[in-house]
C-alpha cells in the first residue's frame, strides 16, 4: 500500500508533492554513450546522423520494452534509463513486491535479447548496455515552483538497483539480495 502526500491531488502544479509506495526498480545503463557518440561525431556529418539511430537502439527500445511489461519511466538521466513496477492489488492475491520484481525481470530479459545485431551503427559503433533490478521502498517528488518543475526519485529500491548495475555485465541484469528473494 502506497503513502500519499495528503496534498499531493489538491496541489494541482502549484507546490511540491510526493508519493511513496514499494516497488521493484529497474535501471539500464548505456556504457561507453559518451565515447560512442565522440567516435561517430569524428565521421562528420554521416557520423552525426547515428546519433539518433544510437538513442533509438538505446533508450527508445527499452522504454517500449518497460511499457509492454507494465513498468513506467520515470526518467532519462546522463545515460541511464530509471523505471518501476509498483505493487498493486490486482484482485487476484500477488499485486505485491513478487509481482513487481517478476515484471521488472521480464522486462530486462526481453531488453537484453533484444540486443541490436552487430555493426547496426555505422563502422560498428554498438551500445552495450547493463542492467540493475532492485525492490523496497521507492519515492518520487515533483520539486520546484513557478512552472520550473523537476522529477526526483529514490529510495531503497533504487539504491539497490544502482548496486546491482555496477556488477552486470554487457547485455546482462542482476538482481539485489531483496529482488532475488
Amino acid at each position: 500500500a502506497g503513502r500519499r502526500n495528503p496534498d499531493a491531488e489538491k496541489a494541482c502544479g502549484e507546490r511540491p508533492a510526493a508519493v511513496e509506495f514499494d516497488a521493484a526498480v529497474l535501471i539500464v545503463d548505456v556504457s561507453r554513450f559518451t565515447a560512442l557518440v565522440e567516435q561517430l561525431s569524428r565521421r562528420g556529418h554521416g557520423g552525426l546522423e547515428e546519433v539518433p539511430r544510437l538513442l533509438s537502439l538505446s533508450y527508445a527500445r527499452c522504454a517500449e520494452h518497460v511499457g509492454a511489461h507494465g513498468g513506467e519511466v520515470v526518467c532519462f538521466a546522463g545515460d541511464s534509463l530509471l523505471a518501476y513496477w509498483a505493487t498493486r492489488d490486482d484482485g487476484q492475491g500477488d499485486g505485491g513486491l513478487g509481482r513487481a520484481v517478476r515484471e521488472a525481470i521480464a522486462c530486462a530479459d526481453a531488453i537484453c535479447r533484444d540486443r541490436p545485431a552487430q555493426g547496426v551503427l555505422a563502422g560498428g559503433a554498438e551500445p552495450s548496455l547493463h542492467l540493475g533490478i532492485g525492490a523496497g521502498n521507492f519515492w518520487a517528488a515533483a520539486v520546484g515552483s513557478d512552472g520550473a518543475w523537476n522529477l526526483a526519485a529514490g529510495g531503497e529500491a533504487v539504491v539497490e538497483a544502482g548496486k546491482t548495475l555496477a556488477l552486470a555485465r554487457s547485455w546482462e541484469y542482476v538482481l539485489s539480495e531483496a529482488a532475488a528473494k
